[in-house]
């Protein structure tokens, strides 16, 4: 039987990880995991060449993030998360139309619809907001080293 050959286009991607901001969600102790290992699991999840482009994911990491920065500047926090609050919310319905016009992998949808249903006040907010900073750095990592192992190998 004739060994089947992946396609170049696709790489094997890992199961996104169960994603939790808290080990003890009472007292908000954010899991000490989550902004190095459990960021570089989601990094290795989200891993697609044709789909979750850099650009693609930033552009809802800036939107969180601008909206985390209305929160920050506040003279009202209170009051402006009433009204911030279903805009992080909306992000999910983004992201699932961005996956519709295949632009991102369901893994990307799951991961920010996890971290978007754990968001209840500003201090979730900014957990979510460092998590996605910190998969966006590991994801370029991946990128840069899958980028060079393809070179060396065509080398030979």
């Amino acid at each position: 039987m004739p060994e089947r050959r992946e396609n170049r286009n696709q790489t094997q991607r890992a199961a996104l990880p169960d994603i939790k901001f808290y080990i003890n969600p009472e007292e908000k102790t954010i899991d000490p995991e989550l902004y190095c290992g459990k960021a570089q699991e989601i990094a290795g999840a989200l891993s697609d060449r044709s789909k979750n482009k850099s650009s693609q994911i930033r552009k809802y990491y800036d939107e969180l993030v601008a909206l985390e920065d209305r929160l920050r500047v506040s003279d009202e926090p209170e009051r402006d998360w009433a009204v911030i609050k279903p805009l992080v919310k909306m992000t999910v319905a983004k992201v699932a139309y961005a996956q519709a016009r295949e632009l991102v992998t369901p893994n990307f949808v799951k991961f920010v619809k996890s971290g978007v249903d754990q968001i209840n006040d500003h201090q979730d907010l900014s957990v979510f907001t460092t998590l996605f900073e910190a998969v966006i750095a590991f994801k370029k990592l991946e990128e840069e080293q899958n980028k060079n192992r393809r070179v060396s190998e065509q080398r030979r």
